[in-house]
């Protein structure tokens, strides 16, 4: 009698009930591991992301934004020691020599770092023109020349026109990029929700068919399966929800009112520089005198209580569950006030001619002076964007957990899972031996 061939005993098998259940267990069982493997890597990439968003991005868009404020520092600093008379004031040279060390500090990282592209570049190639600008304007005016005020005011405006809207643009970059890895860090997993909604599928048809056949309502292998299944659906939303907590506090509480913030630093800090330089010009500064205005306008507002530290209230109410900062924010708004106001009569003494005053009045150290109440405003406005910065820290810290538990956990259920229904299959196959 002529023996099938390989193929056709293969088809004999595979029609047969033993054939056909361990046909079930190798389709069971590779399902339930795939769908374990699917889980794990998409978690260990959301876990990658996630830590990138604490130890990358973060700290790359904080270094972006500590670079902005160091060049609009450095512009009012310089602006504000060219009203000294005689010998530049220590303080200012160190604060503004301080600034520049920041700022090329943060672009050698920025360039080290990657991308900026175009940004970093401009940067890199025009800051040591501006501080070139600046020591000529310096010599100058040592030798009480008019030339001096020229190189200022040529150097305000390559920071103003320049370099200060490529920092800004590095910036928004960097918070575009911390944006983008934040939202994929806490996206939901569709492909490893439908993998295992194939999978469950596929046992409960399986299960089916083997209740047709055997009439025995459960089997526990199968049974052990599908729930090693719904528990990695289960560890998926749940790791899904606790990483997105994470992430999205980071941003509420940190990144976003940071961003806040630092806008309106900046904005203080090219109002200093403004102010400064009208007073520099010697009666040809309308136009600084406009841009201080505006600058104020929309750091609080023409009724003094709006613009950006008004907007800010609401958003550092939600962030600090303690109010402190809440308080520190209102103290502040009241500098700036107190400042525009101090910037007014400054204005006046100068309107009057006495040009002494106003200098005396724009940055004297004494009580009332517009100095006394930028630089309390400055202060209270760093110490914001700090305590911003470490909220964001913890909460950021650990948002890539969650996904590393899920990774750890999808696997172990798989091959338990995949485990449990091999034996409860084969037990079924043994059956008919």
């Amino acid at each position: 009698m002529t023996r099938p061939a390989p193929s056709g005993r293969l088809r004999i098998a595979a029609g047969r009930t033993p054939g056909q259940l361990f046909l079930a267990l190798v389709a069971v069982a590779a399902m339930v591991l795939l769908s374990g493997i699917v889980v794990a890597v998409a978690a260990g990439q959301r876990s990658t992301l996630a830590d990138e968003v604490a130890t990358e991005d973060g700290p790359a868009a904080d270094r972006a934004l500590r670079l902005y404020r160091a060049l609009s520092d450095a512009d009012a600093t310089v602006a504000a020691a060219f009203l000294a008379t005689g010998v530049e004031p220590p303080a200012l040279r160190t604060r503004y020599d301080d600034d520049i060390a920041t700022a090329s500090a943060a672009l050698r990282r920025a360039a080290a770092d990657g991308g900026g592209g175009p940004q970093v570049e401009v940067l890199t190639a025009q800051l040591p023109v501006y501080t070139g600008l600046v020591e000529k304007a310096r010599a100058y005016q040592r030798q009480q020349l008019p030339l001096g005020a020229a190189y200022l005011r040529e150097a305000s405006g390559l920071m103003r026109d320049t370099l200060l809207p490529a920092a800004f643009e590095l910036s928004r970059e960097r918070r575009a990029e911390l944006g983008a890895d934040r939202s994929a860090a806490g996206a939901t997993q569709e492909w490893g929700l439908i993998v295992l909604v194939v999978t469950l599928g596929l046992l409960l048809f399986v299960q089916r068919r083997l209740f047709r056949r055997t009439n025995r309502v459960f089997n526990r292998g199968l049974v052990a399966a599908t729930l090693a299944v719904l528990l990695t659906g289960g560890l998926l939303v749940g790791g899904d929800i606790a990483a997105s907590g994470d992430l999205s506090a980071s941003h509420a509480r940190g990144s976003f009112p940071g961003s806040v913030l630092a806008q309106a630093q900046v904005v203080a800090l090219q109002a200093r520089a403004d102010e400064a330089l009208a007073l520099v010009a010697r009666g040809s500064g309308q136009e600084f005198e406009k841009d201080y205005n505006s600058r104020m306008a929309e750091l609080v507002g023409e009724d003094g209580k709006s613009g950006l530290l008004g907007r800010a209230a609401p958003v550092l109410a939600a962030a600090d569950r303690s109010s402190a900062d809440g308080r520190v924010l209102a103290d502040a708004a009241r500098a700036a006030r107190d400042w525009w106001e101090a910037h007014r009569r400054m204005r006046a003494a100068e309107d009057e001619g006495d040009y002494a005053q106003a200098v005396r009045l724009a940055v004297g150290t004494d009580p009332g002076t517009a100095t006394e109440h930028f630089t309390r405003l400055d202060e209270m406005l760093g110490q914001l964007l700090e305590n911003a910065q470490r909220r964001f820290g913890r909460e950021a810290a650990g948002a890539d957990v969650p996904w590393r538990f899920v990774a750890v956990g999808a696997m172990l259920l798989a091959l338990l899972g995949a485990a449990g229904a091999a034996a409860g299959l084969q037990q079924r196959i043994g059956e008919y031996r």
